[in-house]
């Protein structure tokens, strides 16, 4: 939820607020996904009041936000000249693409699981158990853990969605907010969930590797960006020309 956060304030700074058409999509693509993960509760049968509260406060906000009026595109010139830094970014974009479409489908796949087997293998190898002894102590421990799951699939698919739209429609030469906005948006996440694992002792290496492999895919992504995102804009000695706006260059 903290890299959902810095994800969405940044849009909201830097593209929403000037009526950029991709900032809004992103936006409203991301947050129907996150919203709507509200209703597996569903398929695991327990309600949860506050996060039914923390919904129905943050809901509104939402929907104001996505009233504004964001029909431009980017003022900003691409890059056209296909330079070494351009060629580099590529990659990096690449990266941040593959890292999106991956965290989407952990994201689905843990909400299927959460509203159906609730654990995998490798959680009931850590607690020594099964399914039918945990139920027998309590059986609303269950559901309670299904609602978990199922509620940090959500957050990782509206979270996925986020990164991918941005990596497919954002990047472009000098956008340093944009750098920081991987960076920063990202960290929160794999700090929780590597460290929490490393707390509890849970290092099964299987079970982690796919958050393995979504580190390097991240830092491989910041990498290659980094000249291209953290260096001047690209200027151009013409006009630009955008819609309705003209840009002298």
């Amino acid at each position: 939820m903290i890299s959902i956060g810095v994800i969405y304030a940044q849009l909201g700074r830097y593209g929403l607020r000037h009526g950029l058409h991709w900032f809004k999509t992103a936006l409203l693509v991301s947050g129907l996904a996150g919203f709507g993960s509200f209703f597996l509760f569903l398929g695991y049968g327990y309600f949860d009041p506050l996060h039914a509260l923390v919904a129905i406060i943050l809901l509104p906000m939402f929907l104001i936000s996505m009233r504004a009026k964001a029909d431009q595109p980017s003022l900003k010139p691409p890059n056209v000249t296909n330079n070494r830094e351009w060629r580099i970014a590529q990659w990096g974009q690449l990266m941040f693409v593959i890292l999106g479409f991956a965290l989407a489908v952990g994201g689905a796949t843990i909400s299927i699981i959460g509203i159906t087997h609730v654990f995998v293998p490798t959680d009931l190898g850590f607690l020594n158990t099964t399914p039918q002894h945990l139920a027998a102590h309590n059986d609303h421990f269950m559901p309670l853990i299904a609602h978990d799951r199922a509620g940090f699939g959500g957050a990782l698919f509206s979270n996925a969605l986020a990164i991918l739209t941005t990596a497919l429609w954002g990047i472009n030469q000098g956008q340093r907010w944009l750098w920081w906005t991987f960076l920063l948006g990202g960290l929160p996440g794999f700090v929780a969930g590597l460290g929490v694992h490393a707390v509890i002792g849970y290092t099964d290496f299987w079970h982690l590797l796919p958050a393995y492999f979504a580190v390097v895919i991240f830092v491989l992504g910041l990498i290659f960006l980094y000249p291209y995102l953290m260096g001047s804009e690209y200027l151009e000695n013409r006009n630009f020309q955008t819609g309705n706006h003209k840009v002298s260059r």
